[in-house]
């Protein structure tokens, strides 16, 4: 009897690891979603599917960089992707997310887009006010609510393009962590003249007509920007602006939009103490992000404040107009142009000050005229007196 019981136990405990494990299989089974791949135009790449199988809690990277399965056409950029139910309704846009395996997504399709790339992108952007002030509240836990920062940056984006900015705060870049392209926390207190700041903006591009190129060249107000960080997404980017409240501009008093041939020095007065120089200035031709490197590209001294672009620096420059930037420790710029030129220069401008020029005025057709008659009238006399004495 006893025999009978044990044989029929492990009986019954292979019946219910049978059953155990039969039911977990049709489970398995059940849990495989299948969704279908509409390229709309795009390349097909090697490993390109039809239709994708995923398991449950399984992800698929939707975004254009999957190249497993779809590539842009060429002079295309990835616009997006509709996700499509299996009734034929979109139900939803992804633009870089992660898609999970899911019983609701069974039978779905997803529908690529590629877009025209968009390279120029102009932003407007009002400066905050001086001594206005910024504050982010933080929740029970601790944590920053950027949403409810207050005086957020103030900027629009144009054309539009179908471009939408969907988040803007003030952020203290050295918080920054690279690791996972993130901001630890805002900028908190005042804005203060000749100061930097630092706003970011979230830039999107919700339209299937168009995507953003890999090479942005973003403008503040019509102007280059001084563009801390960009950060690229399949359909956006995440813009870091380096923002200077202004102040004082100090005046280039000599070489101001000068000329200077190719391969010659170029000097430049500004009138600003040199000890706002000395410690801590910087200079910046054509580019506000990259300083020159002093003593091998140019050289100060006293007097005001005395800039020189060395011969090897201008050497390199190509011929036509540049900008010139010095930035001051106090945080003020002074900023003048200058063209390179390979031709002989015969400019006052080069070594003369605005006074000085002012001090030696050209001379005139009047003055021209006022000479000869003088001259005329001598000759005149001088001959009168000769003949008269001839004839007396």
């Amino acid at each position: 009897m006893k025999k009978v019981l044990k044989c029929g136990k492990n009986v019954l405990v292979l019946v219910l690891f049978l059953m155990l494990f039969g039911i977990s299989n049709v489970f398995a089974e059940e849990l495989q979603y299948s969704i279908k791949i509409d390229p709309n135009g795009g390349i097909k790449g090697s490993e390109y599917q039809d239709v994708i199988v995923l398991g449950a809690e399984e992800t698929f990277p939707v975004s254009g960089d999957n190249e497993n399965f779809l590539k842009a056409p060429e002079g295309k950029g990835f616009a997006g992707i509709e996700m499509i139910d299996k009734n034929g309704e979109v139900i939803g846009n992804a633009t870089g997310v992660l898609l999970w395996g899911d019983e609701e997504h069974e039978g779905m399709t997803l529908k690529f887009h590629w877009g025209d790339l968009v390279s120029d992108i102009n932003l407007s952007m009002e400066n905050p006010e001086e001594g206005s002030e910024t504050t982010t509240p933080t929740n029970e836990y601790g944590d920053y609510e950027t949403d409810n920062q207050t005086n957020k940056p103030n900027v629009t984006v144009e054309p539009e393009y179908g471009l939408e900015i969907e988040y803007l705060e003030w952020v203290d870049v050295d918080s920054y962590v690279e690791e996972f392209e993130y901001y630890g926390e805002p900028y908190i207190g005042k804005f203060e003249s000749g100061k930097k700041y630092y706003a970011l903006v979230d830039l999107y591009c919700n339209s299937h007509d168009y995507a953003l190129s890999d090479s942005l060249n973003i403008k503040v107000n019509g102007k280059k920007a001084n563009v801390y960080k960009v950060v690229g997404y399949s359909t956006g980017a995440s813009i870091t602006l380096e923002v200077a409240l202004e102040g004082t501009t100090y005046e280039v008093v000599k070489g101001a939009e000068q000329k200077v041939v190719s391969g010659e020095e170029a000097e430049f007065k500004i009138d600003a103490d040199y000890s706002l120089f000395e410690e801590g200035g910087e200079v910046y031709v054509d580019d506000d992000t990259k300083p020159l490197e002093q003593n091998k590209d140019y050289t100060s001294k006293e007097g005001s404040t005395v800039i020189t672009l060395t011969k090897d620096y201008i050497a390199t420059l190509s011929e036509g107009e540049h900008t010139l930037k010095v930035l001051f420790n106090d945080g003020n710029t002074a900023d003048t142009t200058f063209t390179v030129t390979n031709n002989k220069v015969n400019d006052d401008t080069n070594t003369k000050t605005t006074e000085e020029k002012d001090e030696q005025p050209p001379r005139t057709s009047v003055d021209n005229n006022t000479v000869l008659i003088f001259y005329t009238s001598i000759m005149s006399l001088i001959t009168l007196v000769i003949f008269g004495k001839k004839y007396i």
